[in-house]
């Protein structure tokens, strides 16, 4: 009777120790699961703030200068190498912008645009003719003036009859239209060459103009890694 009772507390024990293993072991697994549901949903709000940052601007209708912004937004990644989080540095972003001859049509000379020649830009970093062409004509905003360069690209007629046909009555001189001379643009200006006049309303009318994003922007694992767009109106 006595050994039976002992076989009896020896198999409770044992029963005892594997419950407590099993439960020991379901614990762990759903500690498991928690924390790789967890880190799974902190990437995924990661990403999601990331991919927020360039999918705003996948619209119908933007203007030149949120293409502009979106451009700067994607060079500045792009030249990240590391980072904290989830993303992926290495994985860069590509935007493409395409003006085409509608736009040269509009707000070129003759159908043909001086600054932007190229119809379709693919911007990855900063070593690209459209960011290049914007940063040289920002500069010579930054440095005759916004205003000047608009009262001059708006009078650009009358300045080519003054400098080109000679014609006093009719034409306006750089004097008349801004109030002062600027010697730089007045010897190309006799010379004939207007173009950096002529770039800058290109440059101006790119800011305002109509833009849409062509598509769905791709992926790939999970983060945005193209996006084009293309003039509207």
């Amino acid at each position: 009777m006595e050994n039976a009772t002992k076989a009896l507390l020896m198999a409770a024990g044992v029963l005892i120790a594997i419950m407590v293993a099993s439960l020991l072991v379901y614990m762990f697994s759903q500690m498991s699961a928690y924390q790789k549901s967890a880190s799974d949903m902190e990437k995924d709000n990661q990403l999601a703030i990331f991919n927020e940052e360039f999918i705003q601007y996948a619209q119908d209708n933007i203007l030149g200068t949120d293409v502009i912004s979106l451009v700067n937004k994607v060079i500045d990644f792009n030249e990240k190498e590391i980072g904290a989080g989830e993303i992926n540095y290495q994985q860069k972003v590509t935007i493409t912008v395409t003006l085409g001859q509608e736009f040269a049509n509009k707000y070129g000379v003759n159908g043909n645009l001086l600054a932007f020649e190229k119809n379709t830009y693919t911007i990855t970093d900063e070593n690209n003719d459209f960011v290049r062409i914007i940063t040289d004509l920002r500069k010579v905003e930054e440095k005759y003036g916004l205003k000047t360069m608009d009262v001059l690209s708006s009078n650009l007629e009358s300045l080519k009859t003054y400098y080109k046909d000679g014609d006093t009555f009719n034409g306006k001189s750089i004097k008349d239209v801004v109030g002062k001379n600027i010697s730089e643009f007045e010897q190309d200006f006799r010379n004939g060459d207007f173009s950096i006049i002529e770039e800058h309303r290109e440059y101006s009318e790119l800011k305002i103009a109509t833009f849409e994003c062509v598509g769905e922007p791709e992926y790939k694992d999970g983060q945005v890694v193209k996006m084009e767009f293309k003039f509207k109106k």
